[in-house]
């Protein structure tokens, strides 16, 4: 839409319940007509502007302290409307981002995808003066967007928690007990994306990096060619899955006075479908009789993949694979006036998912609502609904749903930037946490130029070149088959711990060396990894030792906040001695033995090694069979297993070799 024919409006980042961050200028932009006047309050601070020739504006307000006393936002223009957002606090802010595993969320119905004990922490989640916005997925192939896909911020309670990012759930818990004040997450991930699509094109063309402009034009240009003869194979798709449903003639489950007492139930919005299949959904509503013999506006926000909605039996809309993204638009249907009648209706939906995990795939329960025009009447339809399978297809014999060449913009050079980061930019944020790695597990020489471009082209973004930047560390991890489990000393034979290291245990060098950058910080997470599970489910002290990081770098706590890195080694005869950061008060351990470390000579000859606490900062390590040891691997595989070396704080030993490659950052 031109901005000139915006409404009165402002920016989706900006609602009710929102952290704005403290000690630093507030800007709002909106949306008004080309010069108009525009005032502001804020917490009693004012503000005036005009829009400019293309009806944009921005209210800058003076920075202010923290509050934890709710202060609302008024926004008016020349013609006296005004918009008013409530309830909100005065805090710290940060950015969380990255891939699956900081997509997690706290609880979900997936199996093998939600948190250790998160059933009990949403039902004890009460923490008003910490408040989440969930940032729809948003892919823009071509330029960066100035919006994000409509959502809203929400207060941390029972009732909103299970689908936010565990880990950002417990890096705010952590932080609001450290400073007592009031804290925002902006939740921006993407599971199975590598680090490139959250870089800006600018940033590449600053860096010269030709291996990710040349594949930006390769990408581009398959948007003008798309695989031309995939609707049709999509179509014969989608004709065999609906022929080989035997359940395809039963229709009474539409009706008004149909018994749905006996399925099953379900809390909507959320993801409730795998694999090719059909379900039934049902809601009984009661229509007052303001609503009555007026047209109502039904929202179902996005449906993942295709639906067929009824009102009382009558089809009211239909979005299919002749829609362009079917699987990603938001669903508005409008019911006549005619068909509105006082007392109890039904809505029905016949959903079909044809790809991986699928259901209302959004976080806004505000977005599930039938309305009259004026929005002075409405019914919320988040909550419970009645839910059947009608039709699993049998995926052998239907074989995958066909893929465009584009089907995975998400991974295209730039595309999450422009959707999904860009539009926070001019939203003040305190820092940044971050869980990617796995996506680019081969290419750790690479990684090692995109993580700190990555970084950079972030910072400068916000126009703050000391932004803390806060990730994790890979954890362990071998094998991803959590439904079927094998033998949990396999580990033991497939990879000992002075593998070459390829793939993991570079990847998480690379990270280490990143922290070279000034003002950044790492979560080790080598001990909370999971052999057989890619999304390991202990996610609670991870998200702590990135918190403590952030009070380290933003707020000046002193103690040691993070695990033993690294710093030196020295050959002693036989044996190697190692000094380390993050240990000036000494190692704890647990059993017999320090396990996890190996000694190396330059004829590759490697043995698990004997190690020694010497001073507070050193180990001492040897094995009898190495006459001449040059170096030392600790933690150097993709799963190491069974390591118990921390720093007297609680923090594990950092995965490292002593022969460092000459790529990495120093």
């Amino acid at each position: 839409m031109d901005k000139q024919n915006k409404a009165f409006n402002l920016r989706s980042i900006y609602s009710d319940n929102m952290v704005l961050q403290r000690n630093t200028p507030i800007k709002i932009y909106g949306f008004a007509e080309a010069n108009e006047i525009i005032t502001g309050n804020l917490a009693n601070n004012s503000a005036t502007t005009n829009a400019d020739q293309n009806g944009e504006f921005v209210l800058t307000f003076p920075a202010m302290e923290a509050t934890c006393i709710p202060c609302s936002l008024e926004v008016k223009n020349s013609k006296n409307e005004q918009i008013k957002l409530e309830n909100i606090l005065i805090g710290e802010v940060y950015l969380a981002s990255g891939q699956s595993n900081m997509e997690m969320p706290l609880l979900s119905d997936q199996p093998f995808w939600k948190s250790f004990k998160g059933e009990e922490e949403v039902k004890n989640a009460n923490f008003p003066e910490i408040r989440f916005f969930l940032v729809n997925r948003r892919v823009e192939e071509l330029n960066p967007v100035d919006d994000v896909a409509p959502a809203k911020w929400q207060v941390m309670s029972s009732q909103t928690a299970a689908p936010t990012s565990v880990v950002a759930y417990y890096f705010a818990k952590k932080l609001h007990a450290e400073l007592q004040v009031p804290i925002g997450m902006i939740e921006s991930y993407w599971g199975g994306t590598p680090i490139e699509p959250w870089i800006s094109k600018d940033a590449f063309e600053a860096n010269n990096d030709t291996i990710a402009l040349e594949l930006y034009d390769k990408q581009r240009a398959m948007l003008e060619n798309l695989d031309a003869d995939y609707p049709q194979l999509l179509a014969d798709w989608v004709k065999k899955f609906h022929e080989a449903n035997p359940n395809k003639q039963n229709n009474d489950w539409k009706n008004l006075d149909f018994d749905d007492s006996t399925w099953d139930k379900i809390n909507l919005p959320g993801i409730f479908a795998y694999y090719p299949q059909i379900k039934q959904l049902r809601k009984t509503i009661e229509i007052t009789p303001e609503m009555a013999n007026k047209e109502l506006t039904l929202s179902l926000g996005i449906i993942d993949d295709c639906d067929e909605t009824y009102f009382n039996d009558t089809l009211i809309g239909k979005t299919f694979i002749d829609t362009p993204n079917y699987y990603a638009v938001p669903r508005l249907y409008t019911i006549p006036a005619a068909l509105v009648k006082p007392g109890k209706a039904v809505i029905a939906i016949k959903y079909e998912n044809h790809f991986a995990w699928g259901g209302f795939n959004f976080n806004d329960k505000s977005l599930l609502y039938l309305a009259t025009p004026d929005n002075l009447n409405k019914i919320n339809l988040s909550g419970e609904w009645s839910i059947n399978t009608e039709y699993i297809a049998d995926q052998q014999k239907l074989g995958y749903r066909p893929v465009r060449t584009s089907d995975q913009q998400q991974n295209w050079i730039s595309t999450l930037y422009n959707g999904m980061i860009h539009p926070w930019i001019i939203y003040p944020i305190r820092g940044v946490i971050w869980y990617q790695g796995c996506s680019n597990g081969e290419q750790y020489e690479r990684y090692m130029k995109l993580f700190p471009m990555l970084i950079e082209n972030w910072r400068n973004k916000w126009q703050n070149p000391e932004m803390p930047f806060i990730f994790v560390q890979l954890s362990a991890f071998f094998q991803h088959l959590p439904a079927e489990r094998g033998d949990e000393n396999k580990w033991k034979t497939i990879q000992p711990l002075y593998a070459s290291g390829e793939g993991y245990a570079c990847i998480r060098e690379v990270q280490a060396a990143t922290l070279n950058i000034p003002h950044t910080g790492m979560a080790v997470s080598i001990d909370k990894g999971d052999q057989y599970d890619i999304h390991p489910a202990c996610k609670q002290e991870v998200a702590e030792r990135l918190a403590m990081e952030a009070m380290r770098i933003s707020f000046g706590k002193k103690e040691i906040t993070a695990s033993p890195y690294y710093q030196s080694m020295k050959i002693e005869g036989d044996k190697i001695r190692l000094t380390f950061s993050n240990a000036d008060n000494g190692f704890m351990f647990e059993g017999d033995k320090i396990n996890g470390f190996a000694i190396g000579d330059d004829e590759d000859n490697w043995q698990v090694a004997d190690v020694e606490i010497t001073n507070d900062n050193e180990l001492l390590i040897s094995a009898p069979s190495i006459k001449n040891p040059t170096r030392v691997r600790y933690a150097f595989c993709a799963y190491p297993g069974d390591l118990n070396l921390y720093n007297r704080e609680g923090f594990p030993m950092c995965p490292f070799r002593t022969d460092e490659p000459d790529y990495l950052l120093k």
